[in-house]
């Protein structure tokens, strides 16, 4: 029996995940603050402009502040989830979703930003578009097809590592949770990847893993150090 685990990606960790859409939502929070209070500042001026002028220059702050209002929400709305239903939002449909409107949403403000003759912010927010388009690249599995291998014999892991393989003797848990593979070794080592979608089913898969490392343990001892 043997059972194959294909990876989004080897290099994108469900942290990595979860820190991405915090920093983008704290961007989006911070850049809205800040412009709705500079927005709403009153300055008095010694020489008032005409009616017509104010009203003009009124109707682009209230389109600014609506705009900013926006960007608050959903940039506090991705906060919030990502804090408390971080599973619900690392879940590949949802993560999509997610990084596609943090994307347009950033590109939107530095085009912005750049139109209002604000260089230095709109590189920033340029920057994070970036980093937010590739990592929904790379959180599709697009970067390399890789997979995890468990066979009776031992664990082969994704080229790349300085050690890719292991026997069940070093391995003390594996576990295949909400679209994250988790292998914990006797010394203290985590590996764990986003999987790509697959029809693995995960009680039997650990159940055929636990099966193994119980089976393993007489041999542990050769590999504690």
């Amino acid at each position: 029996m043997a059972f194959e685990i294909p990876l989004a990606t080897q290099n994108v960790k469900p942290h990595q995940v979860t820190a991405l859409h915090l920093l983008a939502s704290l961007a989006f929070i911070g850049m809205a603050s800040i412009t709705m209070l500079l927005n709403n500042m009153v300055i008095e001026l010694p020489d008032a402009l005409p009616a017509a002028v104010q009203q003009e220059q009124i109707d682009v702050f209230d389109a600014v502040d609506l705009g900013c209002t926006i960007v608050l929400l959903l940039g506090s709305f991705i906060f919030v989830s990502t804090l408390f239903r971080n599973r619900w939002v690392t879940k590949v449909p949802n993560n999509n979703i997610f990084r596609l409107v943090e994307t347009y949403l950033s590109l939107a403000i530095a085009a912005y930003l750049f139109y209002r003759g604000w260089n230095v912010p709109s590189a920033v927010f340029a920057v994070l578009t970036t980093a937010l388009a590739f990592a929904k690249y790379a959180e599709r599995g697009k970067l390399k097809h890789k997979h995890v291998d468990f066979t009776d014999n031992g664990i082969k892991l994704p080229l790349g590592l300085r050690n890719n393989s292991l026997k069940w003797a070093e391995v003390t848990s594996v576990l295949l949770r909400h679209g994250t593979l988790t292998i914990n070794t006797i010394n203290n080592k985590l590996y764990q990847w986003m999987t790509a979608p697959n029809n693995v089913d995960a009680t039997d898969f650990e159940a055929y893993c636990n099966t193994l490392i119980e089976a393993a343990k007489k041999d542990r001892k050769n590999y504690d150090w």
